[in-house]
This record gives structure tokens, C-alpha cells and sequence, in this order.
């Protein structure tokens, strides 16, 4: 797992979908920033509010954090946790075996929660 450094306490200011396969979060905090998500599969928001205050951000791109893995799999399809061992879990947990997909979580303050199951992300400043 990989955190991504110097977003704690930023502003979400916009969530963008660009030609329904590339989301674009848009940050401000002590510096303007945007998260540019490619290939994005699925995403999923709760309790999402203008104004929230973004705590963390973690990317979930190996084994070594399977526990979280699993947890935002169930989270991100709705599902609970036996059904990770349907064909179409299983090959989605392949593909973030083999770096292909990766997890983003995102953790937000009153509550709210994240995650997007995308190809890559980048940061872009300003």
C-alpha cells in the first residue's frame, strides 16, 4: 500500500469525468492539485458533501494489503465477502496481482468514503 504524500486536509473542489473513462479529482489545500484516474472501471462515493476535507489517500496495488484489498472490493461492488470467490472477483484480483488494476481508497472527513478500481493514476500540480 501506498499513501499519496502532502494531500492531508486538502479541499475536494470537483470531482470531473472525462470521456467516461478518466475521473479527475480536483484538490486545493496549501497547494492546488488534481488526481487524474485512467481507465477508471468503477467508482463509488458515500456520504460525499462539498466542502469535505480529504485525510488520506491510499493506493491498494499489491498483496501485502489484502485485507484492505478485499475490504474495498466488497465496498466498491457491494458485495460481501464470500462472493470474492465469483469468477469475475477472482479475475479482478488477478489483474491488481499482476499491476494491471490498482485501488485507489480515499479517505474523507464526515464519514464519507471512496474507492476507484482504475489502470493508473498521476498527480498534477496547479
Amino acid at each position: 500500500m501506498k499513501n499519496l504524500m502532502n494531500i492531508h486536509d486538502a479541499n475536494i473542489t470537483g470531482i470531473l469525468i472525462e470521456g467516461e473513462k478518466n475521473i479527475r479529482l480536483i484538490l486545493e489545500g496549501s497547494a492546488k492539485k488534481t488526481l487524474i484516474f485512467t481507465n477508471a472501471i468503477r467508482m463509488k462515493i458515500d456520504n460525499f458533501q462539498m466542502g469535505n476535507i480529504l485525510l488520506d489517500i491510499s493506493i491498494l496495488n499489491d498483496l501485502s494489503t489484502h485485507t484492505e484489498l478485499c475490504n474495498s472490493l466488497c465496498f466498491l461492488y457491494d458485495i460481501e465477502a464470500h462472493e470474492l470467490q465469483n469468477e469475475w472477483a477472482k479475475a479482478v484480483i488477478k489483474k491488481i496481482e499482476s499491476k494491471s488494476l490498482i485501488i485507489v481508497e480515499l479517505i474523507e472527513s464526515c464519514g464519507a468514503h471512496g474507492a476507484i478500481l482504475c489502470e493508473a493514476y498521476a498527480e498534477k500540480s496547479g
